[in-house]
């Protein structure tokens, strides 16, 4: 089973970043050379930490840690940053949102940490606004413009965080919470 920990955003905020994508995705319209597919506001978060191939044992130990980790966190700010390009600008395979936030990153290695994650890459806070399907970004100029920042005003609250189960189907992946944290 495929699950991962993440941080649900609140509407203002969604209002927000829809309103970046939607910058974006007119940009790319335009762009003979890229094929990207948008992220559906419903599915939009921020993963914290992602296990692919979990038993649903294991996912209930998973669950309970989780909650616990929570029992006595506050809320906290955060601030999404500039557009960037991952994993880098040559080999993109999303275009996404930074995530600036020291709490965050904080919560994200104590995650981590209580859930037994085995992920070996380092942890880089993003949103993910589009998968791009095909194409190669040279520059982020090429696609953007030079010093394009739009997100750069966008600033929220980390309340919500949910342990999901993702299912996958030829149409996009199907997101089920299997718990709901607010701070």
């Amino acid at each position: 089973m495929r699950c991962f920990a993440a941080l649900d955003f609140d509407e203002k905020t969604l209002d927000a970043i829809l309103q970046v994508q939607g910058r974006i995705e007119q940009i790319l319209l335009n762009s003979e050379s890229l094929e990207a597919k948008a992220i559906p506001k419903n599915q939009m978060h921020l993963t914290l930490v992602f296990f692919p191939d979990e038993r649903e044992r294991e996912i209930n130990d998973k669950v309970l840690a989780f909650k616990n980790l929570f029992a006595k966190r506050k809320s906290f700010n955060f601030k999404l940053g500039k557009v960037v390009f991952l994993p880098s600008i040559g080999a993109a395979k999303v275009i996404a949102l930074e995530v600036e936030s020291p709490e965050l990153m904080a919560l994200q290695k104590e995650l981590a940490t209580a859930l037994n994650s085995k992920e070996k890459r380092d942890f880089k806070a993003h949103l993910t606004l589009f998968r791009i399907k095909s194409g190669i970004i040279k520059s982020s100029g090429q696609i953007l413009g030079v010093g394009y920042d739009a997100a750069a005003s966008i600033e929220g609250v980390a309340a919500k965080f949910s342990f999901k189960k993702s299912t996958l189907y030829s149409s996009g992946p199907v997101y089920e919470n299997l718990a709901v944290v607010n701070l």
